[in-house]
């Protein structure tokens, strides 16, 4: 990999301009300098290395931005395998420019696509190299800072505002509208895998779950999981498989594979979408299922569960009238589906888990466990642990608000 290729460490403004995606967008890097510092604690990223960049010009501070890098920790082994770093550029690359385009033609003409609000997105500065080497050592993207004024974070151990709820579910069915009424769009994106662990690592993905369940069974916090979570964690040891099938199974859309509130930013009538490492094509109930679980509180998403789903199944089918009605055919067994990847998905992160992120991990499988045995998600796997549902199980640790 020539030297060259790989992005100063810090970031100059020089190499900034050179792979800015837009200039004419950006005016302040004509002229501007750059300081690349730390971000605050509690920001720096897992999957990814992640920095602020201070935008300079003869008045001061001119903009903040986000740089982001390849992991150095345990998260680029796994990060190199299933592409994550591939997938965040293209979608960068390829899929940010179709959707702020459909977004802006949508708002000019009044069409269908502006019938729920679009997903927005941050407006990306520059992208390093296409080809990203043997350890991902050129990736490098540096993006628009989602911040406060304008933008506002929901408080991840609290669970979102019930209208930050009906923006975020609105703005995600535009997404999933989108990939619906336009497949031969991202059938062209070669690189976007079939589920967000792609289809055909399956089995290896499963051989990972048995051992990261075992780990993880042993040191779960007494009241966790209920013993119903508990026997379908148990039984995803063998049906992972089958599971990410059924989740393959058309019509797919665009899915941006965690869809929760660490990623979302808000403001008044607007909901935007970050680090979509984990972008693929699938059934678009996993990124519901996603948000239902893990952004809102059990006892909220208890309320609101319902209204959240008509918001969702309406305004998909404004939005892709010709696939909609297969796409939302078996939605709650779709979501069924999708909350037990996700619940494994979970238990493999606690396994590697940092401490400072452990309790998240802790928080997400109580949460995850009580929405699937409230769905009665067991029905989907083989044998069908039909039955399992709520009996009024309430966890017995302090896992965030919300109980």
């Amino acid at each position: 990999m020539a030297s060259d290729l790989v992005p100063p460490r810090p970031l100059t403004a020089a190499w900034l301009r050179s792979c800015a995606s837009d200039a004419a967008s950006w005016p302040e890097l004509v002229e501007g300098e750059v300081q690349e510092q730390a971000l605050q604690v509690g920001e720096e990223g897992v999957n990814s290395e992640v920095t602020q960049l201070r935008v300079l010009r003869a008045g001061g501070l001119e903009r903040l931005l986000i740089v982001k890098r390849a992991a150095r920790g345990p998260a680029l082994g796994v990060a190199l395998f299933q592409r994550w770093y591939q997938r965040e550029r293209g979608f960068y690359a390829e899929l940010a420019p179709w959707l702020s385009a459909l977004s802006a033609t949508a708002a000019h003409n009044n069409n269908n696509y502006n019938n729920s609000a679009a997903l927005q997105l941050p407006g990306c500065v520059a992208l390093g190299p296409a080809s990203l080497g043997p350890a991902a050592e050129t990736f490098c993207l540096v993006l628009e800072h989602l911040a406060p004024p304008e933008w506002h974070a929901a408080e991840p151990a609290r669970g979102c505002s019930a209208e930050e709820a009906t923006s975020a579910v609105a703005a995600l069915a535009w997404l999933h509208g989108c990939g619906l009424a336009e497949p031969a769009r991202l059938a062209c994106s070669s690189w976007l895998p079939l589920t967000p662990v792609h289809l055909e690592y399956g089995p290896q993905v499963q051989a990972y779950y048995a051992g990261a369940w075992s780990q993880v069974r042993d040191e779960l916090p007494q009241g966790t999981l209920s013993p119903s979570a508990v026997a379908i964690c148990e039984s995803l040891c063998e049906s992972y498989p089958m599971l990410l099938r059924r989740l393959a199974q058309p019509p797919c859309t665009l899915v941006h594979g965690d869809f929760r509130l660490e990623n979302l930013r808000f403001k008044a009538g607007a909901v935007a979408a970050f680090d979509w490492q984990f972008c693929c094509k699938a059934r678009g109930a996993y990124d519901l299922a996603y948000f239902l679980a893990l952004s809102l509180s059990p006892i909220r998403r208890r309320e609101q569960e319902s209204q959240l789903r008509r918001t969702y199944t309406e305004a998909v089918q404004r939005l892709a009238s010709k696939t909609a009605d297969a796409a939302l055919a078996e939605l709650d067994l779709d979501l069924c589906v999708a909350v037990l990847l996700i619940l494994a998905s979970f238990v493999m992160g606690a396994a590697t888990a940092p401490e400072e992120t452990q309790e998240m991990h802790w928080r997400s499988l109580s949460w995850l466990g009580q929405a699937a045995c409230e769905w009665n998600a067991g029905r989907v796997l083989p044998g069908g642990l039909s039955g399992l549902g709520s009996s009024g199980f309430r966890p017995e640790i302090s896992v965030g608000a919300g109980f």
